[in-house]
């Protein structure tokens, strides 16, 4: 078995503790690096949402900004449509109230006017119902005129055919002769009146 001298022992021993240094140190600088990098991360991770935050911050303030203007504009709009409404309704009832005078006018006129109208209207129907049962009147008497003339036509047709057929016989008496002169006389006159009667209501 071999002895090692001191020597050696110690500058192994020196050895293993530089190198046990040196390992540290390193598994330092890694620790110092990796938490420098999580720092970094960190912090960038904070600056984006910060900066994020205030984006959206912005963002909403000009959204709020914007519905003001539109909510101050809206009720501006909505004013002025509610004025114009209240013109327009104004114009509307004053026109209505204008025509229900001018229908009531009217109406007064035209009652005014019927009611002057009324007794003439009255008195022509009067009148109008007068000459026409006159006229219906005339119109039954010419119509019995006329019946009595177109019969005594027929009459006279007839006797005119059996006086033909008897100029054969003697003349009757001297009493039935004297009648027989006097009637013919009444008849012709008769018959002339009604005749002059009927050609008149015929226009002759």
């Amino acid at each position: 078995m071999r002895i090692r001298p001191p020597e050696f022992k110690t500058s192994i021993c020196d050895a293993k503790y530089r190198v046990s240094l040196r390992t540290q140190s390193k598994i330092g600088d890694l620790q110092n690096a990796i938490f420098s990098k999580i720092d970094t991360r960190e912090k960038a991770a904070a600056d984006a949402r910060i900066e994020q935050y205030q984006s959206f911050r912005g963002l909403i303030k000009n959204i709020r900004k914007g519905v003001q203007t539109d909510t101050a504009a809206l009720s501006i709009e909505m004013h002025e449509f509610k004025k114009a409404v209240r013109a327009q309704n104004s114009f509307v009832t004053t026109d209505l109230a204008d025509l229900r005078k001018e229908v009531k006018d009217l109406k007064a006129d035209l009652s005014k006017e019927f009611d002057e109208k009324l007794p003439v209207i009255r008195n022509d129907l009067l009148e109008f119902r007068m000459e026409t049962q006159g006229q219906l009147a005339s119109l039954g008497t010419n119509l019995a005129e006329l019946i009595v003339f177109v019969t005594k036509g027929r009459d006279d047709k007839k006797g005119e055919v059996s006086s033909s057929h008897g100029r054969d016989q003697p003349p009757p008496g001297d009493g039935g002769g004297s009648g027989s002169k006097s009637e013919p006389s009444r008849k012709i006159g008769i018959s002339g009146s009604r005749q002059k009667s009927c050609r008149y209501w015929l226009n002759e």
